[in-house]
């Protein structure tokens, strides 16, 4: 299977992205919160972006709401496909190196993670754009065409419920984690839009998964 993001260029302002981390969760609720969150270093237009997979439980669940430090968040498209989900989430969080983040599903889920992003240089909690995929067993449909600002970022995860590891292309991968053995892995990366048409790829064995990709 894979993923391939196309991404065509505009003109944008200065903007800086930054991964910090991400936190695996496989607590079998429907709303899961990760307390303490590392949300990088506080400036007055931080906007931290909550980038979360999730599978397990209740099959065609939905992401209904986050909320990072008490703040709700702006949701991108949300993908599901059996059990899996996947979707991106953005907050104007301006003070703090830490906070809750609080994602509810609309059943339980055996398992969550999110990955977090800080990021300045915007003007709203918003995407410039989003779109989602999925995959069924044997098949490559995970095809996401996207547009990017020039200087902006592409932003994008992957579950899967089996443990095969991803590779990405052109975007550079932040995490690769199994999530308790034989059942899931969950894998996010990013892209520094420079100015020309880019194609980014992410490739994994057959199996079945859920993705979701932004851009700022």
């Amino acid at each position: 299977m894979n993923l391939s993001n196309h991404l065509l260029c505009a003109a944008a302002r200065k903007k800086t992205l930054t991964y910090i981390g991400n936190t695996p969760k496989t607590s079998n609720e429907t709303i899961y919160t990760f307390t303490g969150a590392s949300i990088g270093t506080a400036a007055g237009d931080r906007r931290v972006i909550a980038s979360i997979t999730a599978s397990g439980g209740a099959s065609g669940t939905t992401i209904d709401t986050v909320t990072i430090g008490g703040v709700t968040a702006t949701l991108s498209t949300s993908r599901f496909n059996g059990t899996m989900s996947a979707i991106h989430a953005i907050a104007l969080v301006p003070t703090g190196t830490t906070a809750d983040i609080v994602v509810t599903h609309s059943g339980a889920k055996s398992r969550c993670t999110v990955g977090v992003y800080s990021v300045t240089g915007l003007t709203a909690s918003a995407f410039y754009a989003d779109d989602a995929a999925y995959g069924t067993d044997g098949t490559d449909p995970m095809a996401i065409s996207i547009s990017s600002l020039i200087g902006g970022y592409v932003i994008a995860n992957r579950e899967t419920t089996d443990n095969t590891s991803a590779t990405w292309t052109t975007l550079t991968e932040r995490w690769d984690t199994p999530i308790e053995s034989g059942a899931a892995t969950t894998t996010g990366a990013s892209l520094l839009c420079t100015g020309t048409t880019t194609t980014g790829s992410l490739s994994f064995s057959a199996g079945v998964g859920s993705g979701s990709c932004v851009s700022i």
